[in-house]
Parts: C-alpha cells; structure tokens; sequence
C-alpha cells in the first residue's frame, strides 16, 4: 500500500505545479475540565500558561458552581450539555423558547443565565438508521410529515422492510429523513437564540451525528446554512475503531468542503493519552507524546479556526509527558500563526468520498458499515494524509447526498480525482466520473 502511495505521489507531483494561499488560524483555546477542588488550580494554571479564553462544562457543574474559579480568572464559561432532545417535536421557536427558560429554571436554578457566555449542544444524534428503531416512527403515522413526504416524491414513503425491493425509494426516505433530523435541529438552535439572544450557541458535532455504525448518518452538507451564530465544531473521534488522531486533518477538510468556508473548531482528545482517566469503555489508546503533539498541528493546517482540548482532569496529570508536548505545540502555534495555511492547490488534485456510501448501511444493515463502508473512510483518510507528508497538495470532494446532478460542474476544476475503495456510488455518480475522464480528466481509483 505505501508503495502504491508512493507512485502515485510521484505520478502526481510530475503532472502537476501547486499554489497555495494561506489563511491564518484564529487565535481561540477551549478546554473541557472535569472540575474537582484538587484539580482546579492546576487546570487554571495550564489555561494562564497557554492562553486558554474558554471553559466548557457540564451544566451540572455551574449549578454546583464550579464555574467560579474560572469566571473570576476572566475566561469566557460555556455551558455544556444543554438539552435538545427535550423540543425535539415542537415546530413554534416561540414555544421552545418558552420551555427551555422553563427547563433550565428547574434545573438549574435563576441567576445561572447571567454567569454563563454561552451554551453548547453535545453530539446531536437520532437513534438508529431503521424507521422502527428510535429515527422519528412518526413517518409512518404522522399525516403531516407523510403528506409532505408525497408532496416531495408524488408516492408515500418506502419503509425500511421495502428497501431492498424498492432501492430508489428507500434512497428518497433517507434523505427525507436527514432533511427533517436537520430542520428540527435548526428549530432547536432558532429556540436557543430566541431563548438567550445575548448568549452564543456553540453545536459539537461528532462521529455519533455524522458516521457512527449504529446510527443514522447525516450528510454535513446539510450543516452548510446553519444560522453563523452557531459555533460549529467536529471530532473526528470514533470510539469503536479507534481511527488515528492525527488523521484529524482530513475530517476538518472535508466538513469545511461540505459546510462552506464558515469558522470550523477541531475538538482534540486529549484524555485518549491516558489509560487511567476512570472512563469505563475509553481512554485506553495511551497516545505517545508525539501523537499528542502532533493533533494541533493536523488541525490548524488543514483549516480549522479553532481548537477545543477534551477533557481536562486529574488523571491527565499522571502523564505529565504529554501535557508538555501539548504545551509545547500550542506554543508553537501562538508564536508562529503565519505557518498555519489552509492549502488551497490551483492545479487540483481531488480525493473523492461519495456520501452514498455513508448510507450503504441502510441496504444491508448498520453493520456492514464496519467493513464496507470505514474501509472506504479509512482509506480515505490514508490516501489523503499520505499525501499531505509527501507534500501533494489535495482537496476532499464531495457532493449531497441524493444531488450528484452538480458534480460534473464540480469535477471541472480538478485535473486529477482519486477514488479510494469505491463502494456503493450511484449510478450517477459513475456516469459523472465516466464523462470526466472521456473530456480529458485523470481519474485515479485504488
């Protein structure tokens, strides 16, 4: 495989002469503490040291007031965790306003809103990708989303024990499916703002919301017109598979392909470097300190404008190595801003990842995606990254799902596409690629 990489560097590096232009990373630190009497002093001197301007925690934790410290230190609070499935049904976000004043009154006491800056909204996800299991039921007894289903497609919904008699049909339920998981989602956020119009909104969205095996996947495009308001952040953080962490590069790029140029903060996992953090499934990778040291920088050059280090808490202290080389890169990124570049090549080389094969689970089970479809992520990611350390510039191409009709007009402006691992491309996707290469394109599949 490295010696394929290699050729194809090679191959690439002789077709083609880059540009680049360079973009700077905002100069923004978050840190996620599990705050603890004994902790907390050393986690403000880490934040004073490395220019740390915001705290996210749980919500639990500002009700106890844990919060003080850091408040009193001057950093902005984020208060984390917010509820959202809560208003999941409510359309008016008049009506939501009303009750998550209402919610947070009871749960957190008044007074609370005046400490905070802002608030976030953790890993929004919805159940599993069968109509049956947990994704809104509603659609099959719900009259007003089964007549705007038959609006959109002049017939009523093909549900999931059809879909493998009726592929085209299920294709259009998945779709009308994330259209409305992302529309309730702009609801809740709407609510927020409505809510507290003086507090920012700050949306974590990791592998459960976009990928996860188990659950139903949403196309990030969909994010692309979310309200500017709403800080967005991604984790490339899959905890069954345990993908490398310094890959995080090539999810950054490809969400901020999908999304648009909007400000994208990159959530590092940092308690995956110890073994002894006391969470019950995680925490086990025991990074080195050159995986730690390199995660910042995999971020801010592929442009991310912003950097969240999860989690902050008293077992980090035992591997004092890796907060050093955390410390040492984030230093590096302060004195140095003018290195950080979102390489953007003239003469293109795109790296193809269909979003039709994100929903391949859909056919044949969530778990397929365990083989089919993270052997498409992952060589992905490998192609893309080996590429980066050999110093060939690329960009990540995608289209939304179920709208391939713009990717010809999209594939213009590439002299060279890649496509590693294909599987589950629709037919237009193929045809797309065929008339590629018949006008004078390299087409590239590994």
């Amino acid at each position: 495989m490295k010696t394929r990489i290699a050729n194809l560097a090679l191959t690439l590096l002789i077709l083609l002469s880059f540009t680049s232009i360079a973009m700077a990373a905002e100069e923004f630190i978050s840190v996620y503490p599990y705050p603890s009497a004994s902790y907390t002093p050393k986690c403000l001197e880490f934040c004073q040291k490395n220019a740390v301007t915001e705290v996210i925690m749980s919500y639990r934790c500002v009700v106890k007031g844990e919060d003080k410290p850091y408040k009193d230190a001057g950093l902005s609070v984020n208060c984390g965790w917010m509820p959202w499935r809560n208003f999941w049904t409510i359309q008016s976000s008049e009506k939501m306003a009303e009750q998550l004043k209402s919610w947070s009154t009871q749960n957190m006491g008044p007074g609370f809103v005046e400490r905070v800056d802002a608030f976030s909204i953790d890993e929004p996800n919805w159940g599993y990708g069968d109509w049956k299991l947990q994704s809104i039921p509603e659609l099959e007894k719900d009259t007003y989303l089964r007549n705007e289903y038959y609006k959109k497609f002049s017939c009523w919904p093909t549900l999931s024990q059809d879909r493998l008699n009726n592929p085209k049909g299920w294709r259009n339920t998945v779709w009308f499916r994330q259209k409305v998981f992302t529309d309730r989602l702009a609801n809740v956020i709407a609510g927020y703002k409505s809510a507290f119009p003086d507090k920012d909104l700050m949306l974590n969205l990791s592998p459960v919301a976009y990928e996860s095996g188990g659950q139903m996947g949403i196309d990030v495009h969909r994010f692309k017109d979310f309200p500017r308001f709403c800080r967005m952040a991604t984790d490339p953080y899959f905890q069954a598979f345990r993908r490398p962490l310094q890959w995080s590069g090539y999810l950054i790029r490809w969400h901020k392909s999908a999304m648009g140029e909007r400000p994208l903060s990159g959530i590092i996992q940092f308690y995956d470097s110890q073994r002894d953090t006391g969470w019950p499934y995680e925490g086990y990778m025991d990074l080195n300190p050159d995986d730690v040291y390199r995660q910042p920088f995999e971020y801010l050059m592929n442009g991310a404008t912003s950097l969240q280090i999860f989690v902050m808490c008293e077992p980090t202290q035992k591997r004092e190595q890796n907060t050093k080389a955390l410390e040492k890169s984030l230093s590096f990124a302060r004195e140095n801003k003018h290195l950080w570049q979102d390489t953007r090549p003239v003469s293109q080389v795109g790296v193809y990842f269909s979003e039709n094969t994100f929903r391949m689970k859909d056919m044949w089970g969530s778990w397929s995606r365990m083989t089919g479809l993270y052997g498409a992520s992952f060589q992905t990611e490998y192609t893309y990254y080996a590429l980066s350390h050999m110093q060939v510039p690329a960009d990540i191409v995608s289209v939304p799902f179920c709208q391939e009709s713009g990717l010809p007009e999209k594939l213009k402006g590439y002299s060279v596409i890649i496509l590693p691992d294909v599987k589950c491309m629709s037919k237009y996707e193929a045809d797309s690629f065929a008339g590629y290469v018949k006008n004078g394109g390299t087409l590239i599949i590994t």
